[in-house]
């Protein structure tokens, strides 16, 4: 299957000293959301629920994090949950969007949308989490030693889109939803740098206090939709309880025969509870 060739429809924003590609949609007055993606995905992987959400008269964003997708590779990578959700405050900064933004985090992303509003507590409103990491990242078998000091450069600049590809074939429960992406998550890997900004990352998650932020959200009185897929294996869809336990009252939405990204693989049942939850009350 051959990757798609980068969209120059899409814009870049400059944050700092980084390019940043993005995508904005909607009306302009429209009730605004930002996309949050997880550790490797460009922002295509929001593409059956962008759209579907502008359609609906939100105004909605999207983003490459520095080093992922097509945005800027930094030199020395972007790794920390506080750098990805600064990245964020600077885009929104970029585009003059300075409304309370309901927040939608993918798994890592849902960290990063934990910190966000942890921070920024005016900044932001609802947050949906998707399958969220909110635990110090365990890694296991092969991935155990890519952690350590140069044995993990050397496997990923030798043999990285190979590896992280049959990692994240492991997010789908359907084979054919993971086909459908997999032109996506490729086409990235064109430009250098994807591997070594991937392996920063687990090294700094693995010794990071995630769950905090989170805690910490419990008493802020925010709007919470939990939404999980029931397959998933990434993040087991049991550790749900422990997430809402740690953040309070929060709405669920269990999605059946979907792994760690229902909102790609289900965007029928996803699609509709963003919706309604994102769109306020009158």
């Amino acid at each position: 299957m051959k990757p798609p060739k980068l969209d120059p429809s899409l814009p870049y924003a400059l944050v700092g000293t980084t390019r940043i590609r993005y995508e904005a949609a909607g009306p302009a007055d429209g009730p605004p959301v930002l996309f949050l993606c997880g550790i490797t995905v460009p922002l295509e992987t929001f593409n059956a629920n962008f759209r579907f959400l502008a359609d609906a008269g939100l105004r909605v964003y999207r983003f490459d994090y520095p080093g992922r997708g097509w945005s800027d590779r930094p030199r020395v990578p972007v790794s920390h949950l506080d750098d990805f959700a600064a990245s964020a405050v600077g885009l929104l900064d970029a585009l003059g969007e300075t409304r309370p933004v309901a927040l939608v985090g993918l798994s890592m992303g849902g960290a990063v949308a934990a910190v966000l509003a942890d921070r920024w507590p005016r900044r932001f409103g609802p947050v949906a989490f998707i399958d969220p990491l909110f635990f110090p990242l365990k890694l296991h078998g092969l991935r155990r030693l890519l952690v350590l000091p140069l044995v993990g450069d050397l496997v990923l600049g030798l043999a990285g889109r190979a590896l992280l590809l049959k990692s994240q074939r492991s997010d789908f429960h359907d084979p054919e939803a993971g086909l459908r992406f997999r032109p996506w998550y490729l086409a990235p890997f064109a430009k250098p740098g994807l591997p070594q900004a991937t392996l920063a990352t687990w090294r700094t998650l693995e010794n990071c206090d995630i769950s905090a932020p989170f805690a910490r959200l419990s008493a802020s009185g925010r709007r919470f939709l939990v939404i999980w897929g029931t397959e998933d294996t990434t993040i087991p869809f049991a550790l749900h309880e422990e997430l809402r336990v740690l953040l309070g009252p929060s709405e669920f939405l269990p999605v059946p025969g979907a792994g760690h990204v229902p909102h790609w693989e289900k965007p029928e049942v996803v699609n509709q509870a963003l919706l309604q939850f994102l769109t306020p009350k009158s």
